[in-house]
């Protein structure tokens, strides 16, 4: 079985907190999920996997590939969602796809389309009134739309009432990657 995911030995270590020799992997086809106390390194790691970090020590393969020497191959294949919104609050959302289309090689308009329709987002809505979780739904409906293989999630539903959580966790359960 081919691994979607392996993290050997990561280390990070900043002034007061250390990564301290982290590994794991994750199979293609699976589900994971991290669980532990605020602080605990859990947003460290994921930063360390989409090489928004540097690590100290360590390695990271996405696809069997390293997520540092083939980053570029490595990022059209896995999708990321933040608990922060990552676009600028004046754009509309239909000027979201023109400018996220542009560093992926295969970007699906009609399928970017087609989650906006299933998850009522208007398109010409500024990112700035949308509610919390239209901006989320925003958010999925832009990583799900590059036949992303692996989708990395760090506290999707922070800050969504409990309906709009479930929401969320049961359409991430019919995903199929």
């Amino acid at each position: 079985m081919n691994n979607a995911l392996e993290v050997r030995n990561l280390c990070k270590t900043y002034n007061d907190f250390s990564l301290d020799s982290i590994s794991f992997t994750l199979p293609a086809g699976y589900i994971m999920g991290f669980v532990g106390q605020n602080g605990a390194g859990k947003t460290t790691t994921i930063r360390l996997i989409l090489n928004m970090a540097n690590r100290t020590g360590g390695e990271v393969k996405i696809f069997g590939l390293d997520n540092i020497e083939d980053e570029l191959t490595v990022k059209q294949e896995l999708a990321a969602v933040f608990d922060e919104i990552c676009f600028v609050d004046v754009w509309r959302v239909r000027e979201v796809e023109k400018v996220i289309k542009g560093f992926y090689s295969q970007w699906d308009s009609e399928q970017f389309a087609a989650y906006l329709k299933r998850f009522k987002l208007p398109p010409d809505k500024r990112v700035k009134d949308l509610s919390r979780g239209m901006k989320l739904r925003l958010m999925l409906a832009v990583a799900m739309s590059h036949n992303a293989k692996l989708l990395i999630l760090d506290e999707p539903t922070s800050g969504l009432d409990p309906g709009g959580s479930r929401r969320v966790a049961r359409y991430l359960a019919r995903v199929h990657l």
